[in-house]
């Protein structure tokens, strides 16, 4: 613990005192005597003041080790404080957190009275998700005769996840599940057969298999009762996540991976829903992280923890890895979705190859997330010469990524190029379309 005294401006204002003694030597000499004698006072009362000021070294902090947090939301941070002095404290709090968080946290004066023990509950606004070290907590408390602020640096050590919390960003867990539940959407192919997944129970009749009779139910009723199944259709999804430099790009303080992570929650919720197996492979110049096979509640809580902690970089992203990666780990026929962006062909030839491989056996649905301000800068009208240089700039990229799109589509693949505000909206809509299809 590092404890520091700044006098207040209190202290600072009873110098005026000696400060006028002093003016008034020029007029008799005796008032030099005052001023010495004034000073001595006033440095005496304040050394008094830091004697008889409560020990901020008696006020225990504890904190826990970890906080989960949503992200564009208000989270409590608790904080538990014991004061051991006899007499009351009172202080402001900060800890070391960067810009991911507002800082109007730190406005709230605390009173902890003699020896008590005493939860606060300090709430903190984030803004990023990640994972989030604090290394220290700062309080900022006062002498007895407010004289002096004191200041402490307590060395505390836990962490702060920030987790990808979809439903405080827009409505489209609500969409999902009216189309769900309403609509039944990805439950209207429900075909009778010779499936794995239990539909209901009807009487026997003579042209049921006698090992699929439900003797429980048969002696409930006193008459034969048989089992009847559905067709499976469910899906294996597998998504391939750019974390790469070009997923960097900020739109509306969000960027376009969080974005794509907001969408795979989305995707996760809809499959753990609807019985499908979903898989998550995230990338940049290496493979980040592979997430198997999520397929209840369970899976989908853990994977809001996982994907707090992946950031962007500013590495190229390494595509012939990833899809040698994604041919290695995934035998089973499966609905490939990829989020990227692409700014111009200098990657088409690794495209071409991997995806010609990957269409043979899997559908595959590529994620365009559109970089905003290029878009808009194509667009705008140019006023200055400038603007003229910034225009052309961006209409050449935005040709440049039209005409590989293009390449792309020739290959059979299916393109969402969209911004990333729509993302959401249109993935569960497409999600949905393929699903009553299988």
């Amino acid at each position: 613990m590092k404890i520091s005294f700044y006098p207040t401006r209190v202290f600072a204002l009873l110098f005026i005192i000696p400060l006028v003694f002093a003016i008034l030597n020029f007029y008799s000499k005796i008032f030099i005597y005052i001023t010495i004698i004034s000073d001595i006072l006033i440095l005496l009362i304040g050394f008094i003041d830091i004697l008889v000021s409560p020990s901020y070294k008696k006020v225990d902090i504890f904190v826990e080790d970890v906080y989960y947090f949503n992200i564009n939301s208000y989270n409590l941070l608790k904080v538990i404080f014991t004061n051991k002095n006899n007499s009351n404290v009172r202080f402001f709090i900060k800890f070391d957190l960067d810009i991911s968080f507002d800082r109007d946290y730190s406005n709230d004066i605390f009173l902890i009275e003699k020896d008590q023990t005493k939860e606060k509950f300090i709430k903190i606004f984030s803004k990023r998700r990640g994972e989030f070290q604090v290394n220290y907590i700062f309080l900022k408390g006062f002498s007895l005769f407010r004289f002096f602020n004191i200041y402490i640096r307590e060395n505390r050590n836990f962490k702060i996840i920030v987790l990808p919390y979809v439903s405080k960003v827009n409505q489209s867990f609500r969409l999902l599940q009216r189309r769900i539940y309403i609509e039944e959407g990805l439950n209207l192919n429900r075909e009778i057969g010779d499936g794995n997944d239990f539909e209901m129970l009807k009487e026997y009749t003579k042209d049921d298999p006698y090992n699929r009779i439900e003797w429980k139910a048969t002696a409930r009723l006193r008459k034969p009762v048989t089992k009847i199944y559905r067709m499976n259709n469910s899906l294996d999804i597998i998504l391939l996540i750019d974390c790469g430099r070009i997923m960097s790009t900020e739109v509306k303080n969000l960027s376009l991976l969080d974005y794509a992570i907001n969408s795979s929650l989305l995707l996760s919720y809809a499959s753990v829903k609807n019985n499908d197996t979903l898989s998550i492979i995230c990338f940049s110049n290496d493979i980040k992280i592979y997430i198997p096979h999520i397929k209840d509640r369970k899976d989908f809580n853990s994977l809001r923890n996982i994907l707090a902690t992946i950031n962007y970089d500013f590495f190229e992203p390494d595509y012939k890895q990833a899809f040698i990666f994604l041919s290695n780990n995934i035998r089973k026929r499966s609905l490939i979705i990829f989020f990227t962006d692409i700014i111009d062909d200098s990657n088409i030839n690794i495209f071409k190859e991997s995806f010609s491989l990957l269409l043979k056996r899997h559908f595959v649905l590529l994620i365009l997330l559109r970089d905003k301000n290029l878009f808009e800068i194509g667009e705008s009208i140019p006023f200055k010469e400038d603007d003229i240089y910034k225009k052309s700039a961006a209409a050449d990229m935005i040709l440049k990524r039209e005409r590989t799109i293009e390449m792309l589509k020739k290959l059979g693949i299916d393109i969402l190029d969209i911004f990333p505000e729509e993302l959401n909206v249109e993935l569960l809509n497409k999600y949905i379309n393929i699903k009553n299809k299988s």
